[in-house]
């Protein structure tokens, strides 16, 4: 995200069948966020490759059998094995204590999988999965921020769902990311957008036109005709006034693409091409780093999406407290620290228990009821006003 905005896409692709190959899955041709899937989650299975390396994924071991730490019978090592027989996450209270995980069966499918194979002992092996795991991630976010123009050590790296947390420190160091954000929550996020989100409607339009010819007038009735379309729709979903917003789908003529420009609704009328054609400029060459001024520009598609103009619900902010964080300590582990390269003492912090304004280091790991976050050394966490982690990573220099 730029300026706190999510980049969306008309040309979302899904269950690719090659990692990171365009057009290798199955197209999703709806507004959505930009995004890549690379098939790496806790269930994704490792296995020693046809030349003789530890891949993990894309197959998976799903919820049922799962990875064999669930003792639902599955066989093969998956990323939730190793990150259990590393010491990440506790086999008694995984899922908030409704679910037992069976050690035992996690170490013995690693090292008879790939420990035996390539003569390591069973941490290292597991370490290896974890590790290739975060490789795997570090690679995807490298091509994606260099697909749209950008330094990964500039971002802030937001660690969510049940094992995002797991990896995040040790995916942040591969990518020289110095600081981390892991939401209150950060579990069930997605539950969480999906019951903050408004109700939005979109409608995108084809318009092929030159952009020397275009009537900016026409055009502007041409959205007041989309919007009311919108606003009829989100009337019978919501009830309420809706607030929109415009892009116009530019490209220069022949390309199979265009860049989305955004306009305001009200004002298109007295638009004019030089207007036009300086913000397709900043944008083309935000994305692809350089804008060719000899080649004419046409308009592709115009894109209105209405929001509904309901109550915000925004997270609370809480109040800075601050204290000593040793009153949310729960226990000791002993866990795996790539820093150190060695299994060493972990504190294990209960996260309920964290306020804002605490700050203490690592080696610790945080744990909630759907989510363990892992702080290795070299690491200090400061809790914010709204509960999230946020973590200052070391070694990233």
């Amino acid at each position: 995200m730029r300026n706190g905005v999510l980049p969306l896409t008309d040309e979302l692709e899904v269950a690719r069948s090659r990692r990171f190959t365009k057009s290798s899955g199955f197209p999703v041709a709806i507004p959505a966020v930009s995004m890549i899937g690379i098939g790496a989650g806790g269930g994704s299975i490792a296995r020693i490759n046809a030349i003789g390396i530890v891949q993990v994924g894309p197959e998976s071991a799903g919820a049922a059998p799962g990875p064999a730490c669930y003792g639902l019978n599955g066989t093969k090592p998956t990323v939730s094995d190793a990150d259990l027989v590393l010491g990440y996450l506790d086999a008694h209270r995984f899922a908030g204590g409704t679910m037992r995980l069976d050690h035992s069966a996690a170490e013995y499918a690693i090292r008879s999988e790939i420990a035996e194979q390539l003569n390591l002992s069973t941490t290292a092996a597991a370490w290896t999965i974890h590790d290739v795991v975060n490789e795997t991630m570090a690679s995807a976010v490298r091509m994606h921020v260099s697909e749209r123009g950008g330094d990964p050590s500039r971002l802030v790296v937001v660690a969510f769902g049940g094992a995002g947390p797991v990896h995040v420190c040790n995916l942040a160091r591969k990518l020289r990311i110095g600081r981390i954000l892991v939401p209150l929550r950060a579990g069930v996020l997605s539950a969480l957008g999906l019951v903050l989100a408004p109700a939005a409607y979109d409608i995108a339009r084809t318009r092929k036109t030159p952009l020397q010819g275009l009537d900016f007038r026409a055009l502007a009735d041409d959205v007041a005709d989309m919007q009311a379309e919108i606003a009829a729709k989100l009337q019978e979903v919501a009830n309420v006034s809706a607030t929109f917003e415009v892009a116009l789908g530019l490209g220069y003529i022949g390309q199979s693409y265009h860049v989305p420009v955004s306009v305001d609704g009200e004002t298109i009328a007295t638009l004019t091409v030089g207007k036009i054609l300086a913000r397709f400029a900043d944008q083309y060459r935000g994305k692809y780093g350089y804008y060719y001024d000899d080649v004419p520009v046409e308009l592709v598609t115009v894109h209105v999406t209405g929001v509904a103009d309901t109550e915000t619900r925004a997270l609370p902010v809480l109040e800075i407290s601050g204290g000593d964080a040793s009153s949310a300590l729960r226990t000791r582990r002993e866990a795996y620290s790539a820093r150190k390269g060695a299994q060493v003492s972990f504190a294990v912090y209960m996260r309920d228990r964290l306020k804002p304004g605490m700050i203490f280091v690592g080696p610790c790991l945080i744990e909630e009821e759907s989510a363990t976050t892992v702080v290795d050394v070299d690491a200090r966490v400061t809790i914010d006003r709204y509960g999230s982690l946020d973590i200052a990573v070391g070694g990233t220099e």
